[in-house]
């Protein structure tokens, strides 16, 4: 198998299909300044390149179509000590 032609997911993070809740929040990093992809809601900007959404796990797929989208991390809760 030749790996030049193996291509890298953009997301990290975990997934459960199990999962009762469909919604995931998520941190995006974006190649061009402000660019939010149309059919997503912007939940919190950090950087000009860097926010957090929720979507829905369905929506993975366009993000990781998305040529704009460098990576996306799925948020997780930390278990308190």
């Amino acid at each position: 198998m030749d790996k030049h032609k193996l291509s890298k997911s953009k997301v990290t993070g975990k997934v459960s299909a199990n999962d009762a809740n469909p919604v995931l929040n998520v941190i995006i990093n974006v190649r061009e300044p402000n660019y939010v992809p149309s059919w997503l809601s912007l939940r919190k900007k950090i950087t000009a390149n860097i926010f957090t959404a929720d979507i829905k796990k369905t929506d993975l797929p366009k993000l990781e179509a998305d040529g704009q989208v460098i990576s996306v991390a799925i948020n997780e809760q930390l278990n308190s000590l």
